[in-house]
């Protein structure tokens, strides 16, 4: 991963366990875009059903790049893994946006003033 595709977010494993960065295919890992200094705008970009962070990525890299914002892009429970669980079987809260959001709210380093949600269609 090339600095302008961010970072690999490997804080996101530690809070949702179901997921390790060696289960997860290369380019589908959560991904952050933050910057140096802290931003006072962030954005949290949510990847649509049987996609991963990777197809939010150049939205993620405008928001960083251009307006200034630190981008999260979180990958949703059963997607992107090398060894794909079956999408019916999980429970419908497991890919809740709340999980984006709670692991961004509980970034000790997010100081936001200016925050926005976005993402493509749940299915």
């Amino acid at each position: 991963m090339n600095a302008t595709d961010g970072q690999e977010w490997l804080e996101y494993y530690e809070r949702f366990a179901y997921f390790s960065a060696d289960a997860v295919r290369d380019g589908c890992h959560p991904r952050l875009f933050k910057h140096t200094a802290p931003s006072d705008k962030a954005i949290v970009l949510v990847h649509g059903l049987t996609d991963s962070p990777y197809f939010m990525t150049a939205i993620a890299r405008h928001f960083h790049t251009r307006l200034g914002y630190d981008a999260y892009l979180p990958l949703l429970h059963c997607h992107g893994l090398k060894q794909p669980n079956d999408h019916r079987v999980f429970p419908a809260d497991r890919i809740l946006v709340a999980h984006a959001l709670a692991a961004y709210i509980e970034d000790p380093q997010q100081d936001a003033k200016t925050d926005g949600r976005g993402g493509d269609a749940q299915g």
